[in-house]
């Protein structure tokens, strides 16, 4: 027997996943609708798979997911979201996920990723494969400048631009075009972008 607990605050999403899973022989689902629930549960049960829900708006799913390990350290964790954020992706396979499946995949996908995990292995949905291949297989730049370098690091720091000139003693319009040319040199669009970059080349700590 395999026991699943699904963690999630939608009602409807639980019980269609249940539902499929209670089609075929063998799997045994729980649910949880909130994270209280599922440590109490986690502490409770035998588990041998959790897949929960993946909150973007905060990281408090991250934290979730590292007490849970914790608890039952043998437990496998199938994180399921709606966003395909690389970030929060590397987070919570950092944080002791298993498997990062996608609302819009299929359920064959999430069944694919729970057999996967009991086999001891990761799964990644297929939809996230080339994204994650984009991001963290593209050839680093080697072109930036001292100053471009210490702009970026300061920038995904979380640190503006006043701040930033201040600093460095120069001027804001100055940072502005050094912030403005990184983002064309490096074909990045905003700063959370500059900033997963930085995290990449290992410039700053997450």
């Amino acid at each position: 027997m395999v026991n699943i607990l699904l963690v999630d605050d939608h009602k409807i999403i639980c019980q269609g996943i249940e539902s499929l899973f209670s089609k075929i022989s063998d799997y045994i689902v729980k649910i949880s609708y909130n994270s209280l629930d599922a440590i109490e549960k986690t502490k409770t049960y035998f588990l041998d798979v959790i897949v929960m829900d993946i909150n973007m708006s905060t990281f408090d799913d991250i934290d979730i997911a590292t007490q849970l390990k914790k608890i039952c350290p043998e437990v496998k964790i199938v994180a399921l979201s709606r966003s395909s954020d690389i970030y929060i992706v590397s987070e919570m396979f950092r944080a002791g996920a298993d498997a990062f499946v996608l609302k819009n995949d299929s359920f064959e996908d999430l069944l694919q990723a729970v057999q996967t995990v009991l086999q001891g292995k990761e799964y990644i949905s297929p939809q996230l494969s080339s994204q994650l291949a984009r991001t963290y297989y593209k050839p680093a730049q080697t072109s930036l400048s001292h100053r471009e370098t210490e702009i970026l690091c300061l920038l995904a720091l979380g640190n503006n631009v006043k701040t930033i000139a201040e600093d460095l003693c120069i001027s804001p319009k100055t940072v502005e075009s050094h912030r403005r040319n990184l983002m064309i040199k490096l074909d990045l669009h905003n700063l959370a972008d500059l900033t997963r970059y930085a995290i990449r080349l290992n410039l700053i700590q997450p």
